[in-house]
């Protein structure tokens, strides 16, 4: 496994995504990058490196939408506060 410096990775991301999707695994810090492996998310999961849905996709969109008082752009401005 080839280590490599966070700024490496962040100036040849490409290069080292293409290459661990090719099968290739790096070490950046205490993260490791590589593929994702045959099984995908569920091969995660199976594994333990990733939860599962703890609802169902009928549970989400039961979730009623809510209206706000403010328009977004107002919301944007709160968010930015008074500089």
């Amino acid at each position: 496994m080839e280590t490599i410096t966070q700024r490496e990775m962040r100036n040849n991301s490409g290069d080292v995504l293409r290459r661990a999707a090719a099968g290739e695994r790096f070490r950046v810090g205490d993260a490791v990058i590589g593929p994702a492996g045959a099984g995908g998310v569920d091969g995660l999961i199976a594994g333990g490196g990733a939860r599962g849905p703890v609802g169902t996709r009928d549970a989400v969109l039961g979730i009623p939408a809510a209206e706000s008082p403010m328009s977004s752009a107002e919301i944007v401005a709160d968010a930015r506060g008074e500089w």
